[in-house]
Parts: structure tokens; sequence; C-alpha cells
């Protein structure tokens, strides 16, 4: 166990020492994988709809050698037979070309081919069934790992939130009056905003690959898992959380993502001073919080709502 523990510390410092240009290089290849799964996608969709187009091709040239105006109605007799046979009736010999004539010594062949061609008509016929769930399980996987290396980083600044001493802190006793300083947001949420930032432009060539939404949502409730370790907040703490959280949520709103709830509880019951809390939560304001969320920051901030 001890050994265990001093290799997780080793790798977090590992993943510490990572520079700015080495993530970017990471993400960068990630992308070019992302960029030939896409590739990959598109030449797949491409052929397919070139042997279907050949498809379509082939059963009108077949049909019309075979029974001319009237193809549509006759072409399922294609392989019906005077005796039960599978041959086709000598009247119409004549009429056939090259290829029609060579199905007629191979019936249960033409009659697959046939099958085939009908088959083909349905708007959700495959050409390539097997190769097409392949490819497309290729592409999920490739844009889950995509989407795991985009947000590497952002969890491994989170990994220690709930832990971080401010949230216990207390102001210190003065025998003098001091001036009130605005509390800005810590480096970890900075850090988290600025990456998530730059995604829209890193994914801008790739925007149908995968979604720079996807990572922030997923995020914003990794937030809160982190939050819910928090087992105990000081006024000062508070401050300092309803900051970060205020610093997240516009940089959600900068890109385009909903604010969920829970996170816009979490910033409401911050902000409101501790002896007001219970109030807060008993006024027609509560219709719009999320009622666990707001009782989890009632109980780290040590305040009783059975009262």
């Amino acid at each position: 166990m001890g050994s265990d523990k001093k290799e997780g510390i080793h790798n977090t410092r590992r993943v510490d020492t990572v520079s700015d240009e080495e993530e970017w290089s990471i993400v960068q290849g990630a992308l070019q994988i992302l960029t030939v799964a896409d590739c990959l996608t598109s030449r797949s969709s491409v052929f397919e709809a070139s042997l279907r187009a050949t498809l379509a091709r082939l059963s009108t040239s077949l049909s019309l050698s075979l029974f001319g105006s009237n193809a549509d109605q006759n072409q399922s007799h294609l392989v019906s037979s005077e005796g039960g046979n599978g041959e086709l009736s000598l009247a119409g010999r004549a009429s056939l070309d090259v290829e029609a004539l060579r199905l007629i010594d191979v019936p249960e062949k033409s009659k697959r081919l046939f099958n085939l061609l009908d088959q083909s008509k349905d708007p959700r016929f495959h050409a390539l069934p097997l190769a097409s769930q392949r490819v497309a399980a290729f592409s999920d996987s490739v844009n889950d790992l995509v989407y795991d290396v985009l947000i590497s980083k952002v969890r491994q600044r989170l990994s220690n939130v709930s832990r971080l001493p401010i949230w216990s802190a207390v102001e210190e006793p003065s025998a003098f009056p001091l001036p009130s300083f605005s509390v800005y947001p810590q480096s970890y949420v900075t850090s988290v905003g600025e990456y998530l930032l730059t995604l829209p432009q890193q994914l801008e060539p790739l925007a149908e690959g995968i979604s720079s939404s996807d990572a922030t949502t997923d995020e914003a409730q990794f937030f809160m898992i982190k939050f819910r370790g928090i087992q105990y907040i000081t006024d000062l703490g508070a401050q300092q959380l309803s900051a970060d959280i205020d610093y997240l949520t516009n940089v959600l709103s900068a890109l385009s993502m909903p604010i969920p709830q829970f996170l816009s509880t979490y910033h409401t019951c911050l902000s409101t001073p501790r002896e007001k809390l219970r109030d807060l939560l008993r006024s027609d304001a509560a219709n719009h919080l999320d009622l666990a969320t707001a009782q989890l920051v009632c109980k780290i901030r040590r305040v009783t709502l059975d009262q």
C-alpha cells in the first residue's frame, strides 16, 4: 500500500510538470486520430453510396434486358420455372443480352441476386452492413479517446478541489478595522476556464467529430462531484467558492452552455450570508433552487433547517 501511495504521488507530480506545449501536443495527436476516423467514415459512406448506385443500375439494366417495358411487374418471375426447377422459359431467351443469358444456367445465384437488388431499393439497406458497423464502432471509440484526452487536464486540475484548505479557513482577528477586499477566483478554476475557452478554436476544423459542449457539460457534473466532497466550509471559504463558481458560470455562458441548476444553487446558497440561508430556503426563491444541493450547502455551512 505504501508503494502504491508513493507511486500515485510520483504520477501526480509528473502530471504537474507537463508543460502547456506538451499538453497541446497530446491534444493535437488525439485530434489527428479523430481526423483519420472522420476520413474513414466519410469514405465508407461514399463507397456505400457507390455500391447502392451500382446495384440500382444493375437492377434497371437486367430488368430491361429480361422484361422490356414491363420490368417492374415481371422481375419477380425471373427465376420462375415451368417445371419447378428455376429455369427461364425458352420464349424469353431471344431478347436477353449476354449478362442476362449467363443467369439462366445459375438459377439459385440469379435468385439471390434479384433478392439483393430488390432489398437495395429499401432506404435502410446497407450494402456492407458488417463493415458499416465496424466503422461506426471505430469512430465511437476514437471519439471517446479524444474526449478523454481533452478533459484529462480539467480533471487533473479538479482532483483536489474538495481538500483545499481555503474552505475551512477563517478570518484572522485584528484589533484594527480592515478594509474588505474582493474575492478573486483561484488558480485551479481559472486554469480550467482558460483551457475550456480554447477548445472551440482547437475543435473548429473538426466541429462535427466532437463538440466542446460535451466536455463542458461533463466537467460541470465533475465539479458537482468534487464539491460534494467538501465536508465543512467557513464563511470565508463560502465567499471563495462562490467566486470560483461565478467564474465558472461565466465561462460556461461564454461557451453558450446552459448553467446546471445545481451549480446556480451552489452559487446562490454560498453567496447568501449564513444567518439568512435558512430564510432563503423557506422563501419563494427556493422554488428556483435544487433542493438536494441547497440542503447539502446548509450541511457543510452548519446551518440546521429544522428550527
